[in-house]
């Protein structure tokens, strides 16, 4: 990423302005694709009995049956780690 160097502005205060624009730009993203991460992950780590019905079924399906149970900011679990 090239940030232009405003006049005046010192190299360490360039670098540290890029480190937050690129924080902020992860945060962000993380913040936006947890709740995809979370039905993923409880759809991939089901267990079901042979002949069962499985709990989650689908992507979709899950974030909707986790919303259900045990409320919206459910699929936000784990954030502050990712952060």
């Amino acid at each position: 990423m090239n940030i232009p160097q405003r006049p005046g502005e010192s190299n360490a205060m360039l670098f540290l302005r890029g480190m937050g624009y690129a924080s902020l730009a992860a945060s962000w993203a993380e913040f936006c694709t947890i709740p995809l991460d979370t039905a993923k992950v409880r759809l991939q780590t089901q267990v079901t009995e042979p002949g069962a019905t499985p709990r989650y079924n689908g992507l979709l399906g899950t974030a909707k049956t986790v919303v259900a149970e045990e409320g919206p900011f459910a699929l936000w679990g784990g954030l502050t780690p990712g952060l």
